[in-house]
């Protein structure tokens, strides 16, 4: 019964999102939402544990890797009085009711914190130059116009889950590159499938999950297991570090496919999520 709702609802789930409806009407329907960021407290929460909180104690310039609904993190970080923010994701999907964002910055600016506002901004234009912030919308490519060394801190939250092979390891890559000697970058990912935080996207063959219907259906996850990310970033040249691992116990209601790595049935653990630490080697 179970699997059987799972099917039903990524069939459900696939078919709406191939229908002729841009994400904006969609989000309006209060349907494929992309996380809370939105939200002040939920955007607070993030920038405060991803990027105050990181042992960095020195923060000027900040990327954040896959924003999604909200380019709070624009307001957050200029509120703090850091020199810049870029906001990575695959083509605009933030919101652009600007009443959202000057109620953000309205918070912020009552909280007394290094940087105030002009508010109200009228455009989001003038609220991305008045944060010395930059919104990039091709995808992982976007790092390719970011200086070398330039970056203290970069971050995501169940975002690389979502990128394909080729963007994953184009992000080790440029991580390397753009990151300052002393920096870090932090990323939250979360393995499970994001339907019924279980594994069932396991079971399907490479074929099917990298088919046209899933990869343009907003459903897309890449299936790589933890030690491939971590192969992939020690290719590039980076040190790396766990944190909040979470792991379960497998099952045999767990199906894996013949083609998805080796590592997921070599386990007797599945990794839910984790927190991937990664860091410029020293010398």
């Amino acid at each position: 019964m179970f699997r059987k709702l799972w099917w039903l609802k990524l069939t459900l789930k696939v078919t709406l999102r191939l229908m002729p409806i841009d994400y904006a009407s969609w989000r309006k329907l209060n349907l494929f939402a992309h996380g809370n960021m939105q939200k002040f407290d939920f955007s607070k929460r993030f920038f405060t544990e991803f990027f105050l909180s990181s042992e960095k104690k020195t923060i000027q310039d900040i990327v954040e890797i896959g924003p999604g609904d909200s380019l709070n993190t624009a307001l957050f970080a200029h509120a703090h009085g850091l020199n810049s923010s870029t906001l990575v994701d695959l083509g605009w999907q933030a919101h652009t009711n600007l009443s959202l964002y000057n109620q953000v910055a309205l918070e912020l600016q009552d909280s007394d914190l290094a940087n105030n506002f002009t508010l109200p901004f009228s455009s989001i234009q003038e609220m991305l130059k008045a944060t010395k912030s930059t919104y990039l919308l091709n995808g992982i490519n976007s790092l390719s116009f970011v200086e070398s060394r330039s970056v203290d801190v970069i971050a995501s939250n169940a975002v690389l889950e979502h990128l394909d092979v080729v963007s994953v390891k184009n992000l080790m890559v440029e991580t390397a590159r753009i990151l300052r000697s002393d920096g870090v970058a932090i990323h939250r990912i979360d393995f499970r499938d994001h339907i019924f935080n279980d594994f069932n996207h396991l079971g399907f063959s490479n074929r099917f999950s990298n088919s046209f219907i899933v990869r343009n259906s907003g459903n897309y996850l890449n299936r790589l297991h933890l030690l491939e990310y971590l192969k992939f970033a020690e290719e590039a040249g980076l040190a790396w570090e766990l944190r909040r691992e979470v792991t379960r116990s497998k099952s045999n209601r767990v199906k894996i496919s013949k083609d998805v790595s080796n590592h997921w049935k070599e386990y007797g653990s599945l990794v839910e999520s984790v927190d991937l630490v990664l860091k410029i080697p020293k010398k």
